[in-house]
This record gives C-alpha cells, structure tokens and sequence, in this order.
C-alpha cells in the first residue's frame, strides 16, 4: 500500500514539473521572442514591411482580416441585416448573441443566400438550435 502512495504523489510532481517546466519555457521563449523583434536594427520606416529593402510596399485595405471584412460580403451582411430585423427581439428575449446568427447566415454559399427560401431555411434552423 505504500508503494502506491508513492507512486501516485511521484506521478502528481513529476506533471506538476513538466507542467511548470512547459510554462517556464513558453514565458521565456515568448519574452525573447518579443525582445528579438522589439531590438530589430532593420527596421525601414518608410515601408510597410519590416526588415524590407524592396522599397516601399503596402497591402490592399481589403485584403487586410479584420472587422471590416464583414463589408467584402454585401449579400450575406444585407440578409444577415434582414433577418436581424425578424428576429432580434426574440434573439434579445433570450439573450442570444447577435454572431450567432451572423456567424449561420456567412456559412451559406452565395448561391445558397441568393435563393427564393434561404429566409425560412435559416429561420427555422435559427430558431431549432438557439430557441
């Protein structure tokens, strides 16, 4: 019986090490990882691009991910917009989150969105899994 309480605390240290072993590492690595980048010398200030000496180069405000990616999908924001109009007091009565529903309408394709019954599909999908 005393073999198995030590091998079960041996067991419980040797994770709490490794464990606290895994985070010191990442902490360091993360902390060097941060300094190399902050005491870069190469840094070309009329560029976009660091470490560039290819001149200056900027990227497409659209081809940037972000909260404005929502404006590259007009159909899907202007039907998410229509059925936010039927359903957002009942999304409010049961505190559901807005994205929820945006998240349902972008998964459809265009094609999908395009179509005659795309409202009631998603309505009734909606209103399956969040009521």
């Amino acid at each position: 019986m005393a073999i198995f309480n030590y091998l079960n605390s041996f067991i419980f240290y040797s994770l709490l090490i490794v464990t606290v072993g895994f985070i010191g590492f990442s902490v360091c690595y993360s902390t060097n990882n941060v300094n190399d980048n902050v005491t870069d010398g190469n840094v070309n200030t009329s560029s976009n691009n660091v470490n560039s000496d290819a001149g200056t180069q900027t990227e497409e405000p659209r081809s940037i991910p972000g909260p404005s990616h929502w404006h590259a999908y007009p159909y899907h924001e202007a039907k998410y917009l229509e059925l936010l109009k039927i359903l957002g007091s009942a999304m409010h009565e049961k505190r559901i989150d807005n994205l929820c529903l945006r998240h349902m309408v972008y998964s459809y394709t265009l094609e999908q969105i395009n179509s005659s019954d795309i409202n009631h599909i998603i309505i009734s999908r909606f209103s399956k899994r969040f009521f």
